[in-house]
């Protein structure tokens, strides 16, 4: 798990009750999965699942999420899968 927070390297809501996440990250594409801490102190999976780099600076992005799941106490490698997590 690679933890995204900060300068350059960054991923935060933009919008959570829309989905909306933004930051400063290359590479990032659909289905892309992102981990994020929660209020509750669960920790709550979500799926890219539209994003837009703009073209100065081209490492700015604005995407959509949807939520997929809790990890539920689970490490995410028992997923074999990547995560970014994101900072509020």
């Amino acid at each position: 798990m690679n933890d995204y927070n900060q300068y350059g390297d960054t991923i935060k809501w933009f919008n959570f009750e829309l989905g909306k996440i933004h930051g400063w990250k290359e590479g990032l594409k659909i289905n892309d999965k992102i981990l994020s801490n929660m209020q509750s102190g669960n920790v709550a999976k979500f799926k890219i699942i539209s994003i837009n780099y703009m073209s100065n600076p081209s490492d700015q992005f604005f995407a959509n999420v949807e939520f997929i799941d809790y990890l539920n106490n689970k490490e995410p490698s028992d997923d074999n899968e990547e995560y970014m997590t994101s900072s509020s």
